[in-house]
This record gives C-alpha cells, sequence and structure tokens, in this order.
C-alpha cells in the first residue's frame, strides 16, 4: 500500500509540473509575442514616416530647381 501512494506520488507530481511548465511557457510565449508584434508595427510606422519624408523632400527640390 505505501509503494501505491508513492508511485500516485510521482504521478500525479509529474502531471501537475507538466501542466505548470506548460502554462508558464504558453505565458512567456504570449507576452514574446504582444511585444514583437508592438516592436514591429513601431518600425512599420517609423518607415511610413521616412518614406513620406523623402518623398515630399523629393517632391520640393523639384519645385525648388
Amino acid at each position: 500500500m505505501v509503494a501505491y501512494w508513492g508511485h500516485f506520488r510521482i504521478v500525479l507530481g509529474t502531471l501537475v509540473g507538466g501542466a505548470l511548465g506548460f502554462y508558464v511557457m504558453h505565458k512567456a510565449e504570449l507576452q514574446y509575442q504582444a511585444k514583437i508584434r508592438s516592436e514591429i508595427a513601431k518600425l512599420e510606422q517609423e518607415e511610413r514616416l521616412r518614406e513620406q519624408n523623402q518623398s515630399g523632400s523629393s517632391g520640393e527640390t523639384l519645385i525648388s530647381d
């Protein structure tokens, strides 16, 4: 009977530990994805501004020439 409870504790600990590990890694992955998405949005915004500035400045130089 003692061996049964020992095995039960090992199996239960393995299952609970695996579930907890999966949950923690899932949360970490979601936070990482959110961080990367915000960085991508920021870079896209900067690129749009850069393109607008280049197109606007090239038009001004053509008019002034």
